[in-house]
């Protein structure tokens, strides 16, 4: 009896430990799990009223509904334009070389223009399409995500922009390096029916590819102006620039990668793309161990999907503020440490934005000093010299003078004994005197901008040695 007893008790202690060692663990499971779903969906509820369409289907449907007809689509025109090129053309392997080593105010040398002159006879199909970007109005593709989005980015189309883009930065400057100016300033328009063609894509990376394409653009105007003195179009270039700097591109990629990020929390905790995380190459299916680590990312994943939502909504709310407090509004924001087993998903899926929204700052504050660089090449034109001060400009040439969109004051314009310089200052705040990006001296900048020479210093021919050029700041 005492024996029968004692099983008993043995039995009872077994079970007990069976209980304790899977039953709590799940209870306690399933209790985070229902307390982070709770959470998720109060988020999803508020985002709702707050941010209708907030959606990555419903940002889809908002911009298609914005598309113009096909025919007026520079997407449409960017197709046509690249379905046109030589096959395997490309803006990596089929660059004119060595344009990087000639001055901006210096005609290339007769090798490298002979290399432009070719490559537009070898395109001429594809510029013809290109070259009627110019003026075009926002467009962009027929966005349908499919339920795992990033089965819906297709980075081949995306690489094509850019290939587009340099293409008509070729021909602007082989046309501005002939002495055909005129021409020229209508192919560095079309330059910017490219970013056009990406339009409202809420994806971050196609934001990113936008902003590429704009600096493209930006550089194939300083060239054709420093080539020589084009006198049409010019306006109509320098409400394309400014056009340009008004796109809302942090706000669109912020609320893109929110809805991105959301719907991807959706797929994995449904399990739909368990063999996307854990496949074994070649079978389709996950392994045992991948399965587990899934699985036990699953367990703390509304949790983490709540809180990328409260931190990517903190940077949508950020992209509403003046531009000039952006910046610190977005660095302001805590995210967890890589390490933070809770937050995994979210340091894997959320990018460092505030990086992002640097560039896309650096990139308005190029494009403003460059409509401002071409206000100042209208009023040198109509009154036969440079303007003292941005202040002296006519209202009909420059309405208003921009503001640097890291410090909200007016952007910086300066004098030089050898023409002027329009520029933003960078993250640091500073007013470096006007330090840009300089390939030829390798020099990284730290203000944003562009500079245009005196006439009489345009067009020259390359020099043997490097031109010992005014230092920026040089009064």
């Amino acid at each position: 009896m005492r024996r029968f007893l004692k099983w008993k008790w043995l039995l009872r202690l077994g079970v007990l430990m069976v209980l304790l060692s899977v039953v709590l663990p799940l209870t306690i499971v399933l209790i985070m799990r229902n307390q982070g779903k709770a959470e998720v969906n109060r988020i999803v509820a508020q985002l709702d009223a707050d941010d209708p369409n907030w959606k990555l289907d419903d940002l889809a449907n908002e911009l298609n509904a914005k598309l113009p007809p096909p025919e007026r689509n520079p997407f449409t025109v960017f197709q046509k334009a690249h379905a046109a090129l030589p096959s395997g053309w490309n803006q990596l392997t089929n660059a004119p070389p060595n344009l990087d080593k000639t001055p901006v105010n210096c005609v290339p040398s007769k090798p490298v223009l002979d290399d432009f002159i070719k490559l537009q006879q070898s395109t001429l199909p594809a510029l013809q399409h290109a070259r009627q970007l110019a003026g075009m109005p926002e467009g962009g593709r027929v966005l349908q995500f499919s339920r795992n989005p990033m089965m819906t980015f297709d980075m081949a189309v995306i690489q094509k922009f850019r290939d587009i883009a340099a293409l008509l930065r070729y021909d602007a400057i082989a046309l501005a390096s002939t002495g055909r100016s005129n021409e020229a300033i209508q192919s560095a328009r079309a330059a910017f029916g490219v970013p056009r063609a990406i339009g409202s894509d809420p994806m971050m990376l196609s934001q990113h590819v936008r902003m590429a394409t704009d600096v493209i653009a930006v550089s194939t105007v300083e060239r054709v102006l420093n080539l020589g003195e084009p006198n049409s179009g010019l306006a109509d270039l320098q409400e394309d620039l400014l056009q340009q700097s008004r796109f809302p591109s942090a706000r669109q990629s912020m609320r893109g990668e929110r809805a991105f990020v959301h719907r991807m929390f959706e797929v994995i905790d449904s399990g739909e793309i368990m063999n996307a995380l854990g496949g074994t190459a070649g079978t389709g299916f996950p392994t045992t161990g991948n399965s587990i680590i899934v699985w036990g990312l699953r367990i703390n994943l509304p949790t983490d999907h709540a809180y990328s939502l409260k931190v990517l909504t903190q940077y949508v709310e950020s992209s509403k503020l003046p531009s000039e407090q952006q910046l610190e509004a977005v660095k302001a924001i805590v995210r967890a440490q890589k390490n933070d087993t809770r937050y995994r998903m979210t340091s894997d899926l959320v990018p460092a934005l505030d990086k992002s929204l640097e560039a896309g700052f650096r990139m308005k504050g190029k494009l403003m000093a460059a409509a401002v660089g071409v206000a100042c090449e209208r009023y040198r034109q109509k009154f036969g010299q440079w303007p003292l001060t941005l202040d002296m400009i006519p209202k009909d040439i420059l309405s208003e003078i921009p503001l640097d969109p890291f410090t909200g004051k007016p952007i910086i314009y300066n004098r030089l004994p050898d023409g002027i310089m329009v520029y933003t200052v960078g993250p640091d705040l500073k007013d470096d005197g006007g330090i840009l990006d300089d390939p030829i001296k390798k020099v990284r900048g730290t203000d944003f901008g562009i500079r245009i020479y005196d006439p009489a210093l345009r067009r020259l021919p390359v020099p043997a040695k490097p031109v010992e050029l005014a230092e920026p700041g040089t009064p």
